[in-house]
């Protein structure tokens, strides 16, 4: 509830209360982990849901491009920048 957007937050926790707020953030927390796991169980018994599929001609592509982009990410925390925006490159490629 409001985790980022720290001005409303404030103003919430001043509205509601610190402990009542804590205890509305437990709960939502609590739902999401109830609705992961009720998604986990769902998907476990009806099986695989393919997303995304890259037709065969392009699988070998898609391998490639995703090599790439680890490099490029891994290459973002060695020292010296050995290629500016390693991140950025990296998430352009896919990863």
């Amino acid at each position: 509830m409001f985790v980022s957007l720290r001005d409303h937050r404030e103003r919430l926790i001043a509205r509601i209360g610190e402990v009542p707020h804590k205890g509305a953030f437990s709960l939502v927390s609590i739902l999401g982990l109830v609705l992961i796991a009720y998604g986990f169980a769902l998907y476990r018994r009806s099986g695989l849901i393919p997303v995304w599929c890259p037709p065969d001609f392009l699988r070998h592509v898609s391998v490639a491009l995703m090599c790439a982009a680890f490099v490029l990410v891994a290459a973002a925390y060695i020292p010296g920048r050995p290629v500016a925006h390693e991140v950025a490159a990296g998430r352009q490629h896919g990863c």
